[in-house]
């Protein structure tokens, strides 16, 4: 099983590797859009009821997902069970959103928030359709048919949104959307996965269930508290303008962490638990795992922090230059952030959720306070509260999670040699840019482009004579992606 969940794995990247480039392609001309057709505002309000709402929406994750991945065989009588648990459990709290909508309105003094949460509350219960399907395909690592369904769907999702913006829907054309695509995402899954439910609830597996979901609720409701702790506080008290603008440095920092921390969440996870039994082989795929996501995520990363203004204007506007700071320091903090997903996953799949949840709760009780006294002085010493308090914690939880998986540091330390290398060219390279394009071109905007293609160059030379393995994948991606071009091109030629 180990030996088939890692050839299932290699055979999966490219194509989660595809689908997460896509999905930013298809991003960029959506998101340029939506920023200069909606105001500030409009995403403060987004914010305020998704971050809200998202935590009575956490009650009902009793770790289903998870189990069914975890669990080295699950039956058919399981499948059922988790499907009944998590359906009735995530229509409750639909119902309970919707019911909490007002409270919530009068907590942030913005009536519109009734109405969205009411959007989010019926999108809550139409997800619990498909969720166990998806858990399946994770299981089995078919990460080539989630990729193809999540392409599909977000690509119809974007263009609803740009056509929403476009037409004056205001604050609506970002949740709207999420609603129509749901049932879209249903009918796939169902498409994709065999199972179909029977009407026996096994109410008798509910409990073994439970027992591993409980680790996996408070993990889940932890590390969304911390992600939107901050939320909730500017929200309330500097308003929707001012949790806008946050907003969007808070997502735009995340624009590489993100995708990577989703691949790391959904593809190691189940390879992780396939090879729990063999410490050895498990320590080598997690080196191997670590050395590629940290050297492409954390060089990207870099390159942002020295090109922050050119990238806003380029993406967002003028108007947004007001979070160039703020995006800068989470630039910084998704850096720490990449550093220990890994290890958050790897201590999941050794069966130990219990030891994150502690180390969550502890890093919770840090922030909030800090947030609170912060958000007094703006959205810039927010971001620099976090940063630090997540500094502090990733040093502490490394130290802590090694020792269950008693890797030498030193082996772990050798992984940063070529980031730090690679980070002294970009940086150097940067300033020297920087100084022959202001002689030259006025235009940031294609400074921005210029500097990206420049750096991609230096990527694939120095990947190329250094790290020849994320090379190879590379041209291994872009040879997949020219094989179904081809076949797509000669399907659309043959039709006409």
């Amino acid at each position: 099983m180990p030996d088939d969940s890692k050839t299932l794995f290699k055979k999966g990247v490219p194509w989660s590797v595809i689908g997460s480039v896509i999905n930013k392609i298809t991003w960029i001309p959506t998101i340029m859009i939506l920023a200069r057709n909606l105001s500030s505002r409009d995403f403060g309000l987004i914010a305020m009821a998704t971050s809200a709402t998202h935590i009575i929406a956490l009650l009902g994750n009793v770790g289903v997902n998870a189990f069914i991945v975890q669990k080295k065989r699950v039956t058919l009588e399981y499948f059922n069970a988790c499907f009944w648990l998590n359906t009735l459990v995530l229509i409750c709290i639909g119902i309970l959103i919707i019911i909490f909508s007002y409270p919530l309105s009068i907590f942030f003094n913005e009536n519109v928030i009734i109405s969205i949460s009411y959007i989010i509350g019926i999108k809550t219960m139409m997800s619990s359709l498909n969720s166990i399907h998806t858990a399946i395909l994770y299981k089995k690592l078919q990460i080539k048919k989630i990729t193809i369904r999540e392409m599909i769907v977000q690509s119809i999702k974007n263009f609803l949104m740009i056509c929403m913006a476009l037409s004056g829907f205001g604050v609506y054309s970002l949740i709207i959307p999420d609603l129509i695509v749901s049932p879209l995402r249903t009918l796939i899954s169902w498409y994709l996965v065999d199972f179909r439910p029977t009407l026996h609830l096994n109410m008798k597996c509910w409990k073994k269930i439970w027992n591993y979901g409980k680790h996996i609720l408070s993990v889940q409701l932890f590390s969304y508290l911390k992600a939107n702790a901050d939320y909730l506080i500017i929200g309330k008290m500097l308003g929707a303008e001012q949790l806008g603008f946050y907003k969007m440095a808070y997502t735009k920092g995340g624009i590489i962490s993100q995708p990577i921390h989703e691949f790391i969440g959904y593809n190691t996870f189940p390879l992780f638990s396939s090879l729990k039994t063999n410490l050895q082989n498990l320590k080598s795929v997690f080196l191997k795992i670590i050395l590629r996501t940290y050297f492409i995520g954390i060089s990207i990363m870099i390159f942002l922090i020295f090109w922050s203004k050119h990238f806003i204007i380029f993406f967002l506007g003028d108007k947004w230059l007001i979070i160039r700071y703020p995006f800068i320091i989470f630039l910084i903090l998704n850096i720490f952030i990449l550093i220990k997903d890994p290890w958050n996953k790897m201590i999941r799949a050794l069966g130990r959720p219990d030891l994150q949840s502690k180390f969550l709760f502890f890093e919770l009780s840090t922030i909030i306070p800090v947030i609170m006294i912060t958000a007094k002085y703006g959205i810039v010493y927010v971001a620099i509260g976090i940063t630090l308090v997540n500094l502090l914690f990733l040093v502490i939880s490394i130290l802590k999670f090694n020792e269950l998986l008693n890797l030498k540091i030193k082996r772990y330390i050798l992984t940063f040699k070529h980031i730090i290398i690679f980070s002294c060219i970009i940086i150097i390279y940067s300033l020297l840019l920087k100084n022959i394009f202001n002689f030259f071109i006025d235009n940031l905007s294609i400074q921005f482009v210029l500097s990206s293609v420049i750096f991609v160059v230096f990527f694939l030379i120095y990947t190329k004579y250094y790290i020849n393995e994320i090379f190879l994948n590379f041209i291994e991606i872009l040879c997949i992606v020219k094989k179904y071009i081809i076949h797509l091109y000669s399907k659309l030629y043959s039709i006409y």
